[in-house]
């Protein structure tokens, strides 16, 4: 980001875009938009919650997945 200049005082969104400017390359934007384009790791209805090894597995799963994206 690059900012274009400066407020006095808080606003909203819309006045705030005015004063900043994006100078992220197209790939990073692409990259980081694909992140949430990721497979959706979804449990069986009823199964209750993963244990802690679950969890472990889940983690590895998602940051293996986001090492190959990267």
């Amino acid at each position: 980001m690059k900012v274009t200049g400066l407020l006095e005082n808080r606003a909203d969104a819309k006045t705030v875009i005015n004063f900043f400017q994006d100078i992220t390359p197209v790939e990073q934007t692409q990259a980081f938009k694909s992140m949430f384009h990721a497979p959706l790791l979804t449990r069986d209805r009823g199964t209750g919650r993963p244990t802690k090894r679950d969890r472990r597995e889940i983690d590895e799963l998602k940051d293996d997945f986001f090492e190959k994206e990267n």
